[in-house]
């Protein structure tokens, strides 16, 4: 029978993370600030060795600890920052735009309805896809007609089909 009370390396890991996270806490009830403890706090989530529980704390997140996670190497916890409902603040959605990997740009996309600022730093994406996608997205003229100019001949095509179809819609009106 195996001994209940034998700690495997799994079980140290909780135990530790668990006894950093009450030393946070107790620095609440010192005279350090709140955003002190919250920002130690949060570096023990980001900094988690294991992604899928990283990938977990996505999900009930803070922005704050959103914002940290959106840069994390693990494709998964990126992908989840980017499904998130706090993915409509302006920052946050810069930082996934500038993501390497396009499914991440394209979850984003999913999701939110970008601002202008996160449109403009995606016309410049390394992705023809994510460029493809903006220009066929309902997008400010003069946005279309930048990704009308673009070097690749489907984006191009797009944004330009995009703005004809608005056209005719104007026309028809």
């Amino acid at each position: 029978m195996p001994d209940v009370h034998t700690v495997g390396p799994r079980d140290q890991e909780l135990i530790d993370a668990l006894a950093a996270i009450g030393e946070a806490l107790s620095l609440r009830n010192h005279n350090n600030t709140e955003s002190e403890w919250v920002e130690q706090i949060t570096q023990l989530a980001t900094s988690h060795p294991d992604p899928f529980v990283r990938a977990h704390l996505t999900t009930s997140a803070t922005l704050r600890q959103l914002h940290q996670f959106a840069t994390d190497t693990h494709l998964t916890v990126r992908l989840l920052v980017a499904e998130s409902p706090l993915c409509i603040d302006a920052d946050l959605q810069l930082t996934l735009a500038a993501d390497h990997d396009e499914l991440v740009i394209h979850t984003m996309l999913n999701n939110i309805d970008p601002y202008v600022d996160t449109v403009k730093a995606l016309m410049s994406s390394p992705h023809v896809s994510v460029r493809r996608r903006l220009a066929n997205m309902n997008l400010r003229e003069e946005l279309l007609d930048y990704l009308s100019l673009d070097n690749d001949e489907s984006v191009s095509a797009a944004a330009l089909s995009t703005l004809s179809e608005r056209h005719a819609r104007r026309v028809a009106a």
